[in-house]
C-alpha cells in the first residue's frame, strides 16, 4: 500500500483506480497496486514475468510468445509500465509482439530502488482499438 496524496497520474496509462483506492484515515488516501485495473481490456493478458538483478540493477522482462488465440493475436503490441511510488513518474516500455518469445533489459535510473516501483503489463491490439487488462508484476530476485 502506497499513499497517493502526491498524485499518481490517472491519464496517459490503460489503468483505471476502481477499487484500488481507499481511506486509511482522515487525510490519507491508499492505493493497492496489485488491484489496480483496465476495467474494460478484452484482451487477453500477455505471457510476461520480471525478474531483478540487483548487482547490475536492471529489470528483466520475459516474455512466453503466443500465436493468435481467441483475444491474443501474434501481432499485438506488449508493453510494461513502471511506475514509481514516490513521485508518481511512469514510464511506458514497448517490450515485444505478442508472438515472440525474449527479454528486455531496463536498467533503473540512478537512485531508484526497486522497491519503489510498481511494475504492470499489457497488450494492445496492433492498431491499437482493444487493450488487455493490466497485470500486476512482482519481481524475482534473480541469483
Amino acid at each position: 500500500m502506497t499513499n497517493v496524496e502526491k498524485g499518481v497520474p490517472e491519464t496517459g496509462l490503460p489503468f483505471s483506480f476502481t477499487n484500488a483506492l481507499r481511506q486509511s484515515d482522515e487525510d490519507t488516501v491508499m492505493a493497492d497496486y496489485k488491484r489496480l485495473l483496465r476495467t474494460n481490456g478484452t484482451l487477453a493478458v500477455p505471457n510476461v514475468t520480471l525478474s531483478y538483478n540487483s548487482m547490475t540493477n536492471k529489470l528483466v522482462f520475459t516474455q512466453t510468445g503466443m500465436e493468435d488465440e481467441e483475444n491474443a493475436y501474434a501481432d499485438d503490441l506488449v508493453y510494461g509500465v513502471l511506475l514509481e511510488k514516490e513521485s508518481g513518474d511512469w514510464q511506458l516500455i514497448q517490450l515485444r509482439n505478442r508472438k515472440e518469445y525474449g527479454s528486455v533489459f531496463m536498467t533503473l535510473q540512478y537512485g531508484v530502488k526497486r522497491e519503489d516501483l510498481v511494475v504492470y503489463t499489457f497488450a494492445t491490439k496492433a492498431d491499437k482499438t482493444e487493450v488487455s487488462q493490466a497485470q500486476y508484476l512482482e519481481p524475482e530476485e534473480e541469483i
